[in-house]
Order: C-alpha cells, then sequence, then structure tokens
C-alpha cells in the first residue's frame, strides 16, 4: 500500500495520511452505514448519505436525534446507493492504507457496504492508533537504552507525530 508524503514546515516526511468515519444506523449488530467521510492530511475530503438497501432495517431513533441528526428521509432523498458509495470508495481510495479510529466498527461497516454492493473493497483499513505506532517506529531513531535518550528520542517521536497538529494549532492562534 502506498502513502504520499507531504511536507510540513517543521517535519519532512509526516506521510499525507487518509482519515475515514462512518455513521450508523445505531450500534448494534443490525446496524448499517448511513454516512461516509473521509480526509487527507493535505486537506483534500469526500462526504456523502448512503440510501439503506431493503433489506437493512435497524434504526436507532435516539441516535438520529442526539448523535447524528441524519433522518431516514434525508437518507432516502440525498443519499446515494450502496453501488454508488462502494466504487466512490474505491476510485477515491484505491490501494492506500486508511485510518479508522474503530476499527472493528468502521470495519464491520465498511464489510457491510462493499457486501451489499457485491463489490471488493480495494483500500486497507487499519487503526490510525496502530498505525501510528508503527509509523513512529520506523521513522525515528533506535534507543540507546539511556534513560534521558531514550525519553528525548520519545518526545522526539511524539512532537513528530503531532507536528501537523501542532502546525495548524500555530497558524490559527491570534499572534
Amino acid at each position: 500500500m502506498s502513502i504520499a508524503m507531504a511536507q510540513s514546515p517543521t517535519m519532512n516526511s509526516i506521510p499525507n495520511l487518509i482519515f475515514l468515519d462512518i455513521e450508523a444506523s445505531s450500534l448494534g449488530p443490525e446496524s448499517y452505514p448511513i454516512e461516509v467521510a473521509w480526509t487527507r492530511t493535505d486537506g483534500q475530503s469526500d462526504s456523502f448519505l448512503i440510501e439503506p438497501v431493503s433489506t437493512w432495517s435497524d434504526w436507532d431513533s435516539f441516535a438520529e436525534l442526539t448523535v447524528h441528526g441524519v433522518s431516514k428521509a434525508e437518507l432516502s432523498a440525498r443519499g446515494i446507493s450502496v453501488e454508488q458509495a462502494a466504487d466512490r470508495l474505491n476510485q477515491l481510495l484505491q490501494g492506500q492504507v486508511v485510518l479508522v479510529d474503530s476499527l472493528n466498527w468502521d470495519g464491520f461497516w465498511i464489510e457491510r457496504l462493499f457486501d451489499a454492493a457485491k463489490i471488493k473493497s480495494q483500500f486497507d483499513l487499519q487503526d490510525m492508533w496502530g498505525y501510528l505506532g508503527r509509523w513512529i517506529k520506523t521513522h525515528s531513531a533506535k534507543p540507546e537504552h539511556r534513560a534521558l535518550p531514550d525519553a528525548q528520542l520519545n518526545r522526539d517521536q511524539f512532537l513528530m507525530a503531532m507536528a501537523p497538529f501542532l502546525d495548524r494549532q500555530k497558524q490559527k492562534s491570534p499572534a
């Protein structure tokens, strides 16, 4: 899987990562995806609602009112078909590592979407927390196994991972 590298003012090898999130009909075993969005660290993004297929009937009215705020009527009016959703994700994310904050749930809903569309997913969904740890380890110096140098290395690794966030915070804060 490839990941494009983006330049950062403080770090020259921060990857242009892709983050995906899914809103769902509920948190039950029969739940299904109702909205998908992804964004890259370079700012490119996409978002769309999904019209449920006829066999998807699970719905949490409380979640509609207090969590995502999306109604069944809105899904019918503005949602795209599962085939269009799966095709769109594959076209835009093909061959990429796509990071999610809950691999169990997001993986379940992506699988549900692609199964309903009868299309194979062409991107690699991964847990963002595990991926971040692996990325830091492969892009940093080896520990010296002395307390101060290793603490400094941990600090540097953390700052390297946080550089895009820290740079954005500096840009947003008043001078």
